[in-house]
């Protein structure tokens, strides 16, 4: 049997020149595509905050009465969820959601510079312009969604 050399071919029918150089490298050495990240941490503690949330919305339903928050007034010790355990527990825990959102907001608005600005190659007057955008988009559907 006769040792392969430079000039056998070796793809049947003469295809030789159909591989690419790059191909022929070894895996590690070939250039990785970069894949967009994101923080498992993150996205999963956003989602268990969106789950409290829910259930601190929805109280209703469990408990079959919302109760009110004024800061002038103290809810005596027969309301709904100072009489019972279960909705007293269900609240404390409930009440992490509006820290624990505010805290990823502001994590979410440094991962969105930095992966505009860093990746995607924006100016950081074209990120401002974007945040306040959204941002005015959000005040008016909230501002359309309460009125009478």
């Amino acid at each position: 049997m006769a040792e392969p050399d430079e000039t056998t071919s070796l793809l049947p029918n003469g295809q030789a020149s159909a591989i690419e150089p790059e191909a022929l490298q070894p895996p590690a050495s070939q250039p990785q595509e970069q894949s967009r990240s994101r923080v498992l941490a993150f996205d999963l503690t956003r989602g268990l905050i969106c789950l409290l949330m829910a259930i601190d919305h929805s109280f209703f339903i469990s408990g079959k009465e919302h109760p009110t928050e004024s800061w002038e007034v103290h809810p005596d010790r027969h309301h709904l969820y100072l009489a019972s355990w279960y909705h007293y527990g269900l609240r404390f825990v409930t009440h992490t959601c509006a820290p624990g959102f505010s805290i990823l907001m502001g994590l979410g608005i440094v991962y969105f510079v930095d992966s505009r600005v860093n990746k995607a190659g924006w100016s950081l007057e074209k990120v401002t312009r974007n945040i306040a955008t959204r941002a005015l988009v959000f005040i008016n559907v909230a501002y359309l969604s309460i009125l009478p």
